[in-house]
């Protein structure tokens, strides 16, 4: 709800409920529970609001640098690569 009385619905991924693993969304919050929330994002087309409970910068210290991914544009997604877990 904002200052002015509007108020809209949204959603809340269970990643950005907190910092660290959710296993279990019953154990963090309850129906009819209120929270705080903050905006990530609004779809006006899609008519649809992305919102987190988390602190800004979700609390992992200061943002990453951006990985140089160029290299992976031409991946197709039927390409299988080796990674690590």
């Amino acid at each position: 709800t904002l200052a002015d009385g509007s108020e809209a619905q949204g959603l809340v991924h269970i990643s950005q409920v907190k910092d660290g693993f959710v296993e279990r969304l019953e154990d963090e919050l309850e129906v009819g529970q209120e929270v705080k929330v903050r905006v990530q994002s609004v779809d006006e087309v899609a008519g649809k609001m992305s919102l987190s409970m988390k602190e800004a910068g979700g609390g992992r210290g200061p943002p990453r640098e951006k990985p140089d991914l160029t290299p992976f544009e031409g991946v197709t997604s039927d390409q299988w690569l080796d990674g690590k877990v």
